[in-house]
């Protein structure tokens, strides 16, 4: 986006700080330089403009930090073998932050197949965890940001319930998001499969 603005004008003869705002709907991933470049003549005691002075400039430049960080999610099951009716399994959720700044505001959801349901939730420091409404799901907030270059990890056990046909896959699905701009939501998803003997 380009500003310009008249000399001339009101705001430009009576503001010598004036500013000038600028939108943009435009997504943008990394730092923003903006350039200004002001050009004019100058003015007289009276204040209109010298048009026989020659014309003047100066330009400048600010650089804009626009935060991001790149979220990933790995989720892993303790048991990769054929699971019998009734056993439990551990379920390990990894969140790993991949930069460039911190994310703030760090959210997991996870939802469980038909066929499987929860013992225990995580029970992490600094995460708030709790159920969905009919506990087919439950999920966690951080209290605090996920550094750069940071990774936890959650923890949490399921029990085979529902007979179903041997060799059944049940895939869980988890989701990791945050406040913080992310840019590759491809990999905020992981998944575990339990085949069922």
């Amino acid at each position: 986006e380009i500003a310009s603005c008249l000399v001339g004008s009101e705001m430009c003869i009576r503001d010598r700080g004036a500013t000038v705002s600028v939108s943009a709907n435009d997504v943008v991933d990394g730092p923003v330089i903006i350039d200004a470049d002001v050009k004019g003549k100058p003015l007289g005691s009276s204040g209109a403009i010298l048009e026989q002075a020659p014309e003047v400039g100066a330009m400048d430049s600010a650089e804009i930090v626009i935060s991001g960080a790149d979220l990933a999610l790995v989720k892993e099951i303790s048991n990769t073998d054929p699971i019998p009716i009734g056993q439990v399994v551990t379920y390990t959720l990894t969140i790993t932050n991949n930069g460039p700044h911190a994310a703030s505001g760090v959210r997991v959801v996870d939802e469980l197949p038909v066929g499987i349901s929860y013992v225990s939730l995580p029970g992490n420091d600094d995460w708030a965890c709790s159920f969905d409404g009919d506990q087919a799901g439950f999920g966690c907030v951080k209290g605090t940001d996920l550094a750069n270059g940071v990774s936890v990890t959650l923890s949490y056990t399921a029990r085979i319930v529902a007979s179903v046909p041997a060799n059944t896959d049940l895939i869980n699905v988890a989701e990791v998001s945050s406040d913080t701009p992310d840019s590759n939501p491809l990999n905020n998803k992981g998944e575990a499969k339990a085949i069922l003997l």
